[in-house]
């Protein structure tokens, strides 16, 4: 049992088969530099027909889980299924932190199988998180012709930066205050990294093309 779920919306795509979500009661061989404040992570293998989903929430509930204190923020990093190396992708944080466990939501990229890894982090203040909602990457996953937004809804400019599985920059664009970028990703399916540059913080995350 472990004390979390995955959540899905009528209408949404589903794995159509079994999906198994694994705690794991030890750190990950190689952890992201961040502070951290649980003792495991998570798997989720995906064994249904479909090989991405798109689900509308996921909570996590760490085997030594203690509710955060009051101002802290939690991230959720995220790996491959089968992952051994330092590649973590700082996901998305939190929508909240309660007895039950800790809740990522559509903010975040939960569309396939992979490793999970929540960290609480008392350096990151709730001013910054902000920042790193005001920041809209959708639909995802998208399609290989269609349209991604890139909605900038805080107060100042950022700057957004594409790359393919093996690290090349396909795109790099900076977005003003209150504006959107349109990106047309006319690429192969799969799975892509981005980063959005802020003027103190940086938010990484996954872009996932499908058919």
């Amino acid at each position: 049992n472990t004390e979390s779920s995955l959540d899905f919306e009528t209408g949404s795509v589903l794995p159509n088969g079994e999906v198994v979500l694994s705690r794991i009661h030890v750190l990950p061989n190689l952890q992201p530099s961040t502070a951290i404040d649980f003792e495991g992570y998570f798997v989720l293998n995906n064994y249904g027909d479909n090989d991405t989903f798109d689900a509308a929430a996921i909570t996590l509930k760490p085997h030594s889980y203690t509710q955060p204190q009051t101002g802290w923020g939690v991230l959720l990093n995220t790996r491959g299924e089968n992952e051994h190396q330092n590649n973590w992708v700082q996901e998305c944080s939190a929508l909240a932190a309660t007895a039950e466990g800790v809740i990522f939501g559509p903010n975040c990229v939960i569309s396939q199988e992979a490793q999970f890894f929540p960290v609480t982090n008392q350096y990151v203040g709730l001013e910054e998180f902000q920042q790193l909602e005001d920041i809209s990457v959708y639909p995802n996953p998208v399609v290989s012709n269609g349209v991604v937004l890139i909605e900038n809804k805080s107060e100042s400019g950022v700057r957004f930066s594409i790359y393919n599985a093996e690290g090349k920059l396909l795109r790099s664009e900076n977005i003003a205050a209150k504006q959107t970028l349109e990106f047309m990703p006319k690429s192969a399916t799969g799975v892509y990294t981005y980063s959005i540059q802020g003027e103190d913080y940086i938010r990484n995350g996954r872009l996932v093309v499908v058919k």
